[in-house]
């Protein structure tokens, strides 16, 4: 399948000229996704998106990169393809710019669907780091919601799920820094930290206390939950060989308890 091309769905929201519904652009069920919720993940407002800022944006072919690679990724990985929709990100949100820098990605276990919001100008390592950031999302949620075990629905597993991907990323594209939300991350000591995952954890993974954990706070300074799962994945695989088809299986309390 690999990615579903979103220019005509783009063209015609520049000429005003068709529906601006997602489900317009899914061409099936919308899995409960909104226009709202991709403005929240980083798409441009649609009320930005002109037809020279559009031309410039298809000049980069960024889908014909992204496809490219994406396939020779599930190969790789022996992994199901899924669709993947390559859209603009919204260039002048401060926050996408500084944590981000401009291109970010979604999946959404609801409808399958993998999404990434990219800027006119970014570089190929970036690209590469959020295909297989989003896509390890993708394996390892097909993995674990065939395990009967509320883990899979808990902040943990959302924690290391997060830790997992970036470790991927991590082996999987030569010569990517990283993104600042992960650089620029103060680190404590794994027993304090540890002190401040222990009454969160075990909370439902989309409850407003894992959120409030996973995008951080004055105290723990942004996106603590991400760091905290990648910090322990991590120093897990430190001392653990890495190999990808088992970091889609491998349980959260596994790498939890080790680090403890």
């Amino acid at each position: 399948m690999g990615v579903i091309s979103s220019f005509p769905w783009l063209e015609g929201v520049a000429k005003n000229t068709s529906a601006r519904q997602i489900s317009t652009l899914l061409g099936h069920e919308n899995g409960g996704i909104s226009i709202n919720d991709l403005y929240a993940a980083g798409l441009r407002p649609l009320d930005q998106i002109s037809e020279s800022f559009l031309t410039s944006w298809i000049e980069k072919d960024h889908e014909a990169f992204v496809n490219i690679y994406f396939q020779e990724l599930c190969l790789r990985w022996g992994q199901q393809d899924c669709p993947l929709y390559v859209l603009p990100t919204d260039e002048n949100n401060a926050r996408l710019q500084t944590l981000f820098h401009g291109g970010t990605g979604q999946f959404y276990p609801s409808c399958q669907a993998l999404f990434l919001f990219l800027p006119t100008s970014i570089s190929k390592q970036h690209v590469k780091a959020l295909i297989v950031h989003e896509y390890h999302h993708f394996c390892r949620w097909h993995y674990q919601t065939c395990i009967e075990d509320t883990e899979a629905l808990i902040c943990l597993e959302r924690m290391m799920m997060e830790g997992l991907a970036e470790e991927a990323v991590h082996r999987e594209v030569t010569n990517y820094k990283g993104a600042p939300w992960a650089k620029n991350f103060i680190r404590i000591n794994a027993e304090e930290m540890l002190s401040r995952l222990t009454p969160w954890i075990g909370k439902q993974a989309h409850s407003i206390q894992c959120e409030q954990l996973m995008y951080g706070s004055k105290r723990n300074g942004p996106y603590f939950g991400y760091n905290a799962g990648r910090i322990m994945v991590e120093t897990y695989y430190q001392v653990h060989e890495w190999n990808v088809q088992q970091s889609f299986k491998i349980q959260a309390k596994t790498i939890f308890d080790w680090f403890k």
